[in-house]
């Protein structure tokens, strides 16, 4: 339900309505109530719709007799390459790479070019044929993110007056896998084996992910001042968070990273230790380190088999990858007796919640636990 008022000290109507238990208001722009009163019909249409997920900018013009000026249409390939554009410029290299990810298979799915399809006819349905189509190739976890994506992309669109409603808002998350596959960390045994295969950079990151639990964007964008061999800690702000850390490196790693400064001429603070990886994207870093877990045994290679469809499925989830060296480090420092706080302290993690997600204590922890327990009975 829905209905217009008009402040004591404004000449313009408002539209108030109730949604989650909480009163609402948007002004019409309006200080004829006659007109307010075309406002809040096309209003109650709108959200009528927008709970059926139909096409709601078709609606709102045939309602509103309102049309955008043409300068402002915008085919759903343009729209795209500009939310892209300003991705670079405005988030982090991992988001600005997801939406480019994103934005290439939106445009070879609607088939889109610099004319057709217009971004206003892409509505809820059309959304949730493409999103159907990503949870059949990929999986639920990766067609919400998509889902999410885009709904980024589409509240950019209406706050430039591209737009005017989210055909996004409507669908409802995917429902996870009961299966889904889970991240487990890397053994003692494990890493040494991958150790043994590796050089350069990867024995570099490896040694930092075991040591520190630094996501692989932090380790491969190290500069050389955050490093402090004197005190043998490291010092940084989190690429994802933004939050700082500070954790401390043993001798090992101290000489790993020393050894490649000593490679660098005349190197200054600010300079990067791997420039080349720091320049890199996070799915050429990816493919590389998976190559060295294929080497090692630990997965096997991608076929890359394709039918006359495309993929036969979607993609195998991995258990394991550079990120479950941070799972690694965590599970080891509280299966070796730090508590849940040093856990958080040296991960960076936020929660309690977060810290137990990245925590696997193998079955001689708790066996050890359980058997000092005192006898009873």
């Amino acid at each position: 339900m829905a209905w217009l008022y008009r402040y004591k000290d404004s000449s313009r109507w408002f539209i108030g309505w109730r949604s989650a238990g909480k009163i609402r208001a948007r002004s019409t722009g309006k200080t004829s109530r006659k007109e307010a009163e075309k406002e809040l019909a096309a209003f109650v249409a709108m959200q009528a719709i927008h709970e059926r997920g139909g096409p709601l900018d078709e609606l709102y013009r045939s309602l509103s007799g309102a049309t955008r000026p043409e300068a402002q249409v915008r085919a759903l390939k343009t729209e795209l390459d500009d939310w892209i554009d300003e991705a670079e410029k405005t988030t982090s290299r991992g988001t600005a790479d997801r939406y480019r990810v994103i934005a290439k298979d939106m445009i070879e799915f609607f088939g889109a070019t610099d004319e057709k399809p217009r971004l206003d006819a892409i509505n809820s349905d059309a959304v949730r044929t493409y999103l159907a189509d990503v949870l059949k190739r990929k999986s639920a976890s990766t067609a919400n993110m998509e889902r999410k994506c885009l709904r980024v992309f589409f509240r950019r669109a209406i706050a430039n007056g591209r737009l005017t409603h989210d055909p996004a808002a409507p669908i409802k998350a995917f429902k996870a896998d009961g299966d889904a596959t889970h991240r487990r960390p890397f053994t003692v045994a494990e890493v040494n084996l991958i150790l043994s295969k590796a050089e350069g950079f990867w024995r570099y990151a490896i040694l930092t992910g075991f040591y520190t639990g630094l996501r692989i964007s932090d380790i491969a964008s190290m500069p050389v001042g955050a490093v402090d061999q004197s005190e043998r800690v490291i010092r940084l702000a989190a690429i994802k968070t933004g939050s700082r850390v500070t954790v401390p490196i043993p001798d090992v790693l101290v000489v790993e990273i020393r050894k490649r400064i000593g490679t660098m001429k005349n190197p200054k603070p600010t300079d990067l230790l791997w420039p080349e990886q720091a320049a890199m994207r996070s799915g050429a870093r990816s493919n590389q380190f998976r190559e060295l877990l294929v080497l090692c045994g630990l997965v096997e290679a991608r076929t890359h088999k394709k039918t006359k469809d495309g993929r036969d499925t979607g993609r195998e989830a991995s258990t394991v990858s550079f990120h479950c060296l941070r799972h690694t480090f965590v599970s080891l420092l509280k299966a070796t007796g730090s508590g849940q706080a040093v856990a958080k302290a040296l991960a960076g993690h936020a929660s309690d919640d977060i810290s137990d997600h990245y925590t696997t204590l193998p079955i001689e922890t708790l066996r050890t636990a359980v058997q000092a327990l005192p006898t009873v009975g």
